[in-house]
């Protein structure tokens, strides 16, 4: 009997050994169970992020996309208004010289002039508005135009118009003073010819009258001091060029 109750108490003593492992093995199961949960949770969180920056990103992706059809639309009509702006100063402009004639805007080309360019009229024209010896409309800017040959634009879009090197006006003959185009607006042998009218100056390109036909190829100027002669060797930009048949 005691060698039975001795087996009786060994087999107990490895049936708490063994419950005490099963509960170290609940315990350790348990725990894995708790990291799987904690990884499936930070899987779920980490792909709603991913979700959330994708929505994000294409979020902000198609703002882009608005924001630079909106850019494209304003510089659109931006340079619509410009160009409508440049053929009113145009039309504007036209003063019955060839009352025969009637002028149509057919092509406008926008050019950028030079920094240096633009750079040294500004200067010009900024000693000339702070100069108190003349009166205010004589400081004014005012669109003036220019016609010049075809083959002399890409060289007044780069280097800007040269004053008139006539030979006439700037030695005149002592007492004889030849037929000549001296300047209707003004000596241009002082500066940069240029007039407030735009038919005024289509003689120019082909030193003819102009005739029905013929494509003139005007240089607008940006608006220039209104006593523009007086600014002599100051090269002058060329804001947009324009193409007008008769």
């Amino acid at each position: 009997l005691k060698s039975e109750q001795s087996q009786l108490e060994s087999e107990q003593s490895q049936l708490k050994s063994e419950q005490s492992q099963l509960k170290a093995e609940q315990s350790q199961l348990k725990s894995e169970q708790s990291r799987m949960q904690h990884l499936q949770d930070v899987q779920v969180r980490l792909e709603e992020e991913r979700r959330a920056r994708r929505q994000a990103y294409e979020s902000a992706l198609e703002s882009a996309r608005l924001l630079d059809a909106e850019k494209q639309a304003r510089r659109q009509a931006e340079q619509r208004y410009e160009e409508l702006e440049a053929k009113m100063h145009f039309m504007r402009s036209i003063t019955n010289t060839n009352p025969e004639l009637v002028f149509e805007v057919t092509a406008m080309r926008r050019v950028a002039p030079p920094a240096e360019l633009l750079r040294g009229f500004e200067e010009a024209a900024a000693a000339m508005e702070a100069r108190a010896d003349l009166a205010l409309p004589e400081k004014m800017r005012r669109m003036v135009f220019h016609t010049a040959p075809a083959d002399a634009l890409a060289r007044i879009e780069q280097e800007g118009m040269r004053p008139c090197m006539c030979s006439v006006c700037l030695k005149p003959t002592s007492g004889v003073w030849p037929e000549h185009d001296a300047g209707f607006f003004g000596n241009h042998a002082l500066g940069v010819y240029v007039s407030r009218h735009a038919d005024y100056t289509f003689y120019y390109q082909r030193q003819r009258k102009v005739q029905p036909g013929d494509t003139v190829r005007e240089t607008p100027c940006p608006p220039l001091p209104s006593r523009l002669p007086q600014i002599q060797g100051v090269s002058i930009p060329n804001r947009s060029a324009l193409s007008q048949p008769e």
